[in-house]
């Protein structure tokens, strides 16, 4: 598959993923992402935050979990030193601050929440609409126009 432009497919579909976050657009599947910038923020990155443990346990069943128990006798058998860990927290911290991660975050979570208002709120007005009539009033039924509430 070859663009005209000479831009990769990868490219042209990260810049369409990237149009659509900023319209809102799937913006609540990034509340996974969300946790692991948080985890990677708090403890740097020397730790696997447990939403991804779980997701690997789920997606990569028995084996990962006997590798992960079996770790230390693996590194050993293959001649690797022990695992480096260290304090990676300020590292990290920098380096999510200087690239503006926090407030990108924080415009997320803002977007993640306006939609999960907006489909409460919907949810609410469709529960409402199907009790449309009960009272024979004109305003009882659904109004055609532009919303009153916008989010």
């Amino acid at each position: 598959l070859r663009c005209p432009r000479n831009n990769s497919p990868v490219t042209i579909v990260q810049v369409l993923r990237q149009m659509a976050v900023n319209e809102g657009i799937g913006v609540e599947k990034l509340a996974y992402f969300l946790e692991i910038g948080e985890y990677l923020a708090e403890n740097g990155a020397s730790k696997v935050p447990g939403a991804g443990v779980k997701n690997m346990e789920r997606d990569l069943g028995e084996r990962w979990i006997g590798f992960k128990k079996n770790l230390d006798s693996i590194r050993n058998e293959l001649g690797l030193s022990s695992k480096d860990i260290r304090n990676t927290h300020g590292e990290v911290q920098a380096i999510l601050e200087a690239t503006g991660y926090f407030n990108r975050e924080k415009w997320l979570k803002a977007k993640i929440q306006e939609k999960l208002l907006h489909q409460l709120l919907e949810n609410q007005c469709i529960k409402r609409e199907n009790r449309s009539g009960d009272f024979g009033f004109e305003s009882d039924r659904r109004y055609s126009g532009q919303p009153a509430f916008i989010i």
